[in-house]
């Protein structure tokens, strides 16, 4: 979707026609895809095709897209300059990401409370954006009113589906959570910003707790 008019919905106002010409420098092809549960975004090197590939989930706030796409970027960067010899998120890649990410900082694209998180990402070296819980906090207050919740926001015993599957929230193991999958009752780690469908205990789970 190298396109200023199709690209213009999905991220913050004004700034589609800088990230096509930046697309078209680097010669990347930027396709938006379906929501993705296991990522936001992915970046594939030139090999059958001569060109940069880069997908976007379609669902994401333009602030999250913004982002996915810097973060993309930073891999596709990281590639040029050393192939496979570097880790995906290792520090090569985290100094990409923030050279990247840094003239969008200093242009006020981003609200300040994003802008901070950000600030603070970039402090603290975690592997990716998806990982720092702090920083996704900030940027799922921009997304579209949602029936889900988050996995820190229930309840130690609560249930929830996640991607069609019941699960039961138990403790919190360091950063994450321990949850069991009811059908079988295996534990599972979910981040504490995991977005989830909370179950509404009937009457009768009820009178049982």
């Amino acid at each position: 979707m190298n396109n200023v008019s199709l690209l213009e919905p999905f991220v913050p106002p004004g700034i589609a026609p800088v990230l096509v010409d930046w697309l078209k420098r680097y010669n990347v092809k930027l396709t938006i895809t379906r929501k993705r549960y296991s990522k936001f975004a992915d970046y594939s090197p030139p090999a059958e095709k001569p060109y940069h590939r880069i997908t976007v989930n379609h669902n994401l706030n333009p602030w999250s897209f913004l982002i996915s796409l810097v973060h993309e970027m930073a891999h596709m960067f990281t590639w040029v300059k050393y192939r496979n010899s570097v880790t995906p998120h290792g520090i090569q890649w985290h100094g990409e990401f923030r050279r990247t990410i840094t003239p969008f900082l200093r242009n006020n694209i981003f609200p300040e409370d994003i802008r901070i998180a950000i600030d603070k990402h970039l402090q603290k070296y975690f592997a990716s954006s998806c990982t720092d819980p702090d920083l996704m906090r900030i940027l799922t207050k921009y997304d579209k009113p949602s029936a889900k919740i988050r996995v820190e926001n229930l309840v130690q015993g609560e249930q929830f589906m996640y991607k069609g599957i019941l699960y039961r929230r138990e403790e919190k193991a360091r950063k994450n959570y321990n949850c069991l999958r009811v059908s079988d009752n295996r534990k599972y780690r979910f981040s504490p910003v995991a977005e989830v469908v909370k179950v509404q205990a009937n009457k009768k789970q009820a009178q049982a707790g």
